[in-house]
């Protein structure tokens, strides 16, 4: 099934959840990384139950220190 990341189209598994998703962009950490789908922040503890679904909407934001 085809989703949307940051205005980017993906293809991922049927059953997919934002879980197996997420590790999935083998990130070193999600330490300051929040996710919305469709406009609905996921909080990290949920992402297992969260299942994608056709035409999901993600968007990824990984907060950064600086100045």
């Amino acid at each position: 099934m085809r989703i949307l990341v940051n205005d980017e189209p993906r293809d991922v598994a049927e059953a997919a959840t934002l879980a197996t998703f997420m590790h999935s962009l083998q990130l070193p950490s999600f330490d300051g990384v929040a996710v919305a789908c469709n406009e609905a922040v996921v909080p990290r503890d949920r992402w297992n139950a969260h299942p994608l679904r056709e035409s999901d909407r993600l968007l990824i934001i990984h907060a950064t220190q600086g100045g």
